[in-house]
């Protein structure tokens, strides 16, 4: 299933300003109204950082240089009220497109109506001529709502509904949300400090004030003190992200998965995405035994994303990058030690395989992707590296 639509003025979003928006009035009175139907949250709004930021930096800069005051009601509604609702349905509704090493953002106001899910069921990318199309990620049953999301997927629980309460104005209540192991996954868990082996979950995940318990030993934890450990752990792995060493980052994903936090825990989540490409990156780190660590991290890291989006609706990026490294964690082993003696045929050819499946995975949820992203152009590579797989698959003998 495709469903593709056109942004909210007719032609593509190269331009989503507020005067633009505004002018939608003089030009096209339909589109207007069709505009402001969308959901600004202006009373929430009010008072608040964002609020007195768009003040200054656009409802300010539009009055005072494009003189946008001297214009009637009639003509151009450039009261400030408007101005700002306008600013507001631009945050809470629009989406963002990616242009080569920039962004713009579109409105799209049927993609608008979507409702929210921390586990979405379609996923959208967009065409050339920045269309965006919506595309089913699972099945879906008849009568079932199609849900996008407006957060971050790789956010923990207490981080997404954070976002969502201060940018989209309301708090998620979803399956992923309201499970304190986040689908089986422990996204969010800490490691207990008081037994050997347990693990704090939020006593109640919908509650933002709720205490953390351990299963095993029932110490607790409150959340502010949960909030302060995640920022120390994010911030030093922020820091190390920043400028990644393999070793660093092998020492402190290793380190913090044993002492502070569970290993799929989300800080270390993205460590470990920068970890399993930095192995056979360079001639140290493509040792036998690095490219076994290269492996079993690609099954880990692969297992999680299955878990939180089965349908690839958002981790399809970072779920195609694993696969194409764990195809090339195999390559590896297949071609093994040039001083070793030679692999047998038959295990070469499951190798071979195995490396063919997990290119054809990563081409399958890639396959959507802009060409002219770094994701296009994996995709690219990875059609590529299956072609030479097939080749190199001919010439070995039958068994």
């Amino acid at each position: 299933m495709a469903v593709e639509q056109g942004c909210l003025d007719g032609s593509p979003p190269r331009d989503t300003g507020n005067s633009r928006c505004l002018a939608l009035k003089k030009r096209s009175p339909r589109r207007y109204e069709q505009l402001l139907a969308l959901e600004s949250h202006y009373e929430d709004r009010l008072g608040t950082h964002v609020h007195e930021q768009n003040q200054k930096r656009i409802v300010n800069f539009l009055r005072n240089y494009f003189f946008l005051q001297e214009f009637s009601e009639e003509e151009i509604d450039s009261s400030e009220r408007t101005i700002h609702t306008v600013t507001g349905i631009m945050d809470v509704n629009s989406l963002e497109i990616r242009l080569g090493e920039t962004e713009i953002l579109g409105l799209f106001p049927t993609f608008a109506m979507m409702e929210h899910s921390c586990t979405p069921n379609t996923r959208h990318s967009f065409t050339e001529e920045r269309r965006v199309v919506l595309r089913a990620a699972v099945d879906i049953r008849r009568g079932e709502h199609l849900s996008t999301m407006y957060t971050h997927i790789l956010w923990g629980t207490a981080a997404r509904r954070d976002h969502l309460k201060h940018s989209k104005y309301f708090m998620c209540t979803c399956c992923r949300c309201a499970d304190p192991t986040e689908l089986g996954t422990h996204f969010s868990a800490l490691r207990c400090q008081s037994c050997t082996n347990g693990f704090l979950l939020s006593a109640a995940p919908l509650d933002e004030l709720a205490d953390w318990i351990c299963a095993s030993c029932s110490a607790t934890l409150s959340s502010e003190e949960v909030s302060d450990a995640n920022l120390q752990l994010g911030e030093e792995l922020e820091a190390a992200l920043a400028n990644p060493e393999l070793r660093r980052l092998e020492e402190l994903v290793n380190h913090h998965g044993r002492i502070t936090v569970h290993p799929n825990h989300f800080h270390l989540f993205a460590a470990r995405h920068t970890l399993l490409q930095m192995y056979g990156r360079d001639p140290s780190a493509a040792t036998p035994e690095h490219m076994r660590r290269k492996e079993r991290l690609c099954q880990d890291f692969l297992k999680v994303c299955t878990a939180l989006d089965p349908g690839m609706a958002r981790l399809g990026p970072y779920a195609g990058v694993a696969l194409y490294e764990y195809h090339l964690a195999v390559l590896a082993r297949a071609r093994g030690d040039p001083d070793a003696p030679q692999k047998e045929t038959a295990a070469l050819r499951k190798d071979i395989e195995t490396a063919k499946a997990l290119l054809q995975q990563c081409i399958r949820v890639l396959q959507d992707e802009p060409l002219d992203q770094p994701e296009g152009k994996l995709c690219a590579m990875a059609k590529a590296n299956l072609a030479e797989l097939r080749q190199w698959e001919a010439t070995i003998a039958a068994p």
